[in-house]
């Protein structure tokens, strides 16, 4: 005797004729397979996708003719008619009765056929076939040119770092580079054709909560977003489509404005609960900063060559500018950092791994610290403070931007001997803090 069919029937309760199932054991779950199909062509273990599978795959099959003539539609709708009751032979007789109605003018012929003569004709005059078809954009084909295939992310970059107009600096080379890769790894594909605006989102997301941790600064934000914007302009000026469609995506972010955003200066008794609760590196972690109106990026990457000791002289670029700068040391931050352990990496601060801090791992560091001295405080309201108190104090704001690392007009070489112009503002600092 032989088994019962296993029927598959849709949500409707109607049977899907040429769908079959079998129980796989190790899942415990019905496993749905094209009927006849040896082996099984499977369709997964979800009903419903399985019955839109195998919807799809039919369509496919029926597409695989094509009608042509007076009457081409009405022939094409009855073989989709044909196909939804082909488990209904009563029903599938009546339908192909009326096809052989069908005008001799009006048939099926082989769809790959069909569309190779059709390409045929339409490469060899294509202004007879925008006459004849009533389509008037076939005639134009000739003069479009030929889409550029999308580029791969290194291509993208590439093709701006190698510009024949105006080369790019080995500093700006590296910031372009770190951002976009940053970038490409937010996304997660490797082409730009595959950049969706989800993607594009997360990427977002990401760059902006350093800001929205208060590790760092909205200007680094848009500074980002901005290198990412550079690169795909280009490349859509150079005619890559898929950079054009990106670079609308990245447009469309709303970011944080650096100019909107008001400074919140770190309160006397947050940063003295923060150095009571310190060990000996992060006393002179937050000392140095304070004192010389640093972010967490130039704590972190601060070599040792920067400082004399004999003078207390800071004599030190701004990582993120490159911008000369110069600051006074207190003597209590002096003697922080001499009580420092001692090692042999060049960087002044280093991790617990006795390496250099990355960006993410001092924000990381910072997070526990704060969290165990019960303070909220960003280690960017460090720098706002120390700017602050230094302009309150009564310091010109010259010399407060030569102590901030921002341009002021003057020669770098005139700056990095400017140590003691800085000095009053320095004082007004360790005044208030």
């Amino acid at each position: 005797m032989a088994r019962p069919r296993k029927t598959v029937r849709a949500d409707d309760g109607q049977e899907v004729y040429g769908l079959s199932f079998t129980h796989d054991r190790k899942s415990s779950k019905d496993r749905y397979y094209l009927t006849g199909t040896r082996p099984p062509v499977w369709l997964g273990y979800d009903k419903t996708e399985a019955i839109r599978r195998f919807y799809a795959i039919k369509a496919r099959e029926v597409s695989e003719q094509v009608a042509v003539g007076p009457y081409a539609e009405d022939l094409e709708s009855l073989q989709r008619a044909k196909q939804k009751v082909a488990g209904e032979p009563w029903a599938l007789e009546f339908l192909e009765d009326i096809e052989t109605r069908f005008p001799s003018d009006t048939k099926l012929v082989d769809a790959d056929q069909f569309y190779e003569r059709m390409r045929d004709a339409i490469a060899r005059d294509p202004k007879g076939c925008a006459k004849r078809t009533g389509i008037p954009e076939l005639g134009y084909l000739q003069k479009l040119d030929k889409p550029k295939p999308s580029l791969w992310f290194k291509q993208a970059i590439d093709l701006y770092l190698n510009r024949p107009t105006k080369r790019v600096t080995r500093g700006e080379q590296s910031k372009l580079t770190a951002h976009w890769y940053e970038f490409a790894e937010a996304v997660g594909v490797a082409r730009i054709e595959d950049v969706t605006t989800e993607a594009v989102e997360a990427w977002a997301a990401r760059i902006s909560e350093s800001y929205l941790s208060g590790t760092g600064s909205p200007k680094s934000v848009l500074n980002k977003i901005t290198k990412v914007r550079t690169i795909l302009r280009y490349a859509s000026e150079k005619g890559h489509e898929d950079c054009t469609r990106v670079l609308r995506m990245v447009r469309a972010i709303d970011l944080p404005s650096a100019r909107k955003v008001a400074p919140k200066p770190m309160s006397r008794g947050d940063f003295h609960t923060l150095l009571d609760a310190a060990d000996a590196k992060w006393r002179a972690i937050l000392l140095t900063a304070m004192n010389c109106c640093f972010y967490a990026a130039d704590i972190r990457l601060m070599p040792k060559s920067v400082i004399d000791h004999e003078t207390g002289e800071v004599v030190y670029p701004r990582p993120k500018t490159n911008v000369a700068r110069v600051a006074m040391l207190w003597q209590r931050t002096r003697d922080a950092l001499a009580e420092m352990p001692e090692h042999n990496l060049s960087a002044v601060f280093i991790s617990g791994v006795r390496a250099p801090y990355s960006e993410g791992g001092f924000r990381k560091a910072y997070d526990r610290f704060k969290a165990r001295a019960g303070v909220s405080a960003t280690f960017a309201q460090i720098r706002d403070g120390a700017y602050t108190a230094a302009i309150r104090g009564g310091a010109d704001i010259t010399t407060v931007r030569m102590l901030a690392g921002h341009a002021t007009g003057m020669s770098d070489a005139y700056v990095l001997r400017g140590s003691e112009m800085v000095k009053g503002a320095c004082r007004a600092i360790e005044t208030l803090y």
